[in-house]
């Protein structure tokens, strides 16, 4: 069952990111100022968004706090979506999206670790390991970073093979 825990976290993270770095590389280029805007608004809210961090993941635990946070990723990305559409909405949704990401990245990747450290425990526990020293925390750490690198290096590697073949990504 822990397994298949990992399994879905990496899995939901390689998904959920595989498109992050192509935004976040991209946006300056594509949309200029409202793009630096953009970036400075993700980087202007983890600060505060750190602060409120411990209680959020009190009061939802480390899950519906991940679901919670991932939804302001995809905001972002469907305002990226909108402004490539040409659609006013993507120009005033972009910032309070970006600045959503920001407030919600450090407990995204609080809970993560959380998660994380939660599932390994119960593992080491089932196979009768001591649950003291850090048993399988590194292999599954290593497991969910590798299968988000995966997803983070395919989604560059896409968006390279269109942009050499000059597909207008512009719908």
């Amino acid at each position: 069952a822990q397994l298949r825990a990992l399994a879905t976290l990496g899995t939901g993270f390689c998904l959920s990111f595989c498109g992050w770095s192509v935004l976040e590389s991209n946006i300056v280029a594509r949309h200029g100022r409202l793009g630096y805007q953009a970036m400075a608004c993700v980087y202007y809210g983890i600060g505060p968004g750190a602060l409120f961090t411990p209680l959020i993941i009190e009061r939802l635990g480390p899950v519906a706090s991940m679901c919670t946070s991932v939804t302001t990723y995809v905001a972002f990305a469907a305002a990226n979506f909108l402004l490539e559409c040409k659609m006013r909405a993507g120009t005033w949704l972009l910032l309070p999206a970006a600045l959503g990401v920001g407030l919600t990245c450090p407990t995204l990747w609080t809970a993560q670790g959380i998660y994380l450290s939660n599932l390994s425990r119960r593992y080491d526990h089932l196979r009768r390991q001591d649950t003291t020293a850090h048993g399988s925390l590194g292999l599954f750490n290593g497991t969910v970073s590798a299968i988000m690198t995966a997803g983070t290096l395919s989604g560059l590697l896409f968006s390279s093979a269109l942009m050499r073949m000059k597909v207008d990504m512009r719908i």
